[in-house]
């Protein structure tokens, strides 16, 4: 399973980790670190995003519960919103899934701290280990994360000029916890 990032990409910058075998092209360890690093923002957006969802919703349920409980108008609608939020919850799993993706971030930040000391067919291994448990990516935390990932390694591809977010990716962003509040200073050159 291969993780698909959402901007194409011909080359990502120039390279940070050395690999300890030296007949190992750099290019590709240059682009397993930065995979590595968008899968691990990627995942830590995600888990913020599903544990405050979860949150969200068990919060408008009690708000609801309460309000059937001190018998204001309305009752059977605010019963039918609990019964549609109850199934919600159920049925997506907020909390579960928040849950997994801390997990995996949790897989590939111990990688990240491994990566000085491995070659690249090592790293590659992993990452498959990993990406085999993955969950399925929030398209618009993809975006989100790229940029996270450009601006934490400071990485250029001067040649490919990153879209805005739009409207949509940017309240989920923001709902996540990590809206990067404009693109990294060498994307908009």
């Amino acid at each position: 399973m291969q993780k698909k990032i959402s901007t194409p990409q011909t080359r990502i910058g120039t390279p940070t980790m050395q690999s300890v075998n030296p007949s190992v092209n750099s290019d590709e360890i240059t682009e397993l670190h930065f995979l590595i690093h968008y899968s691990y923002y990627l995942e830590i957006m995600r888990e913020r995003l599903f544990s405050r969802l979860d949150k969200l919703v068990l919060y408008v349920q009690f708000m609801l519960a309460s309000w059937v409980i001190a018998s204001m108008p309305y009752s059977v609608l605010v019963g039918l919103l609990l019964i549609l939020l109850a199934a919600i919850q159920f049925s997506y799993q907020y909390g579960t899934a928040a849950s997994q993706s801390k997990n995996q971030a949790a897989k590939y930040k111990a990688l990240r701290y491994e990566l000085p000391r491995l070659t690249a067919q090592a790293i590659r291994q992993q990452l498959h280990v990993i990406e085999e448990t993955d969950p399925p990516e929030v398209g618009a935390l993809c975006l989100p994360a790229y940029w996270r990932t450009c601006i934490r390694l400071d990485h250029a591809d001067l040649n490919n000029r990153m879209e805005t977010l739009s409207r949509w990716q940017k309240i989920i962003a923001w709902l996540a916890g990590d809206l990067p509040t404009k693109p990294p200073h060498f994307l908009t050159q």
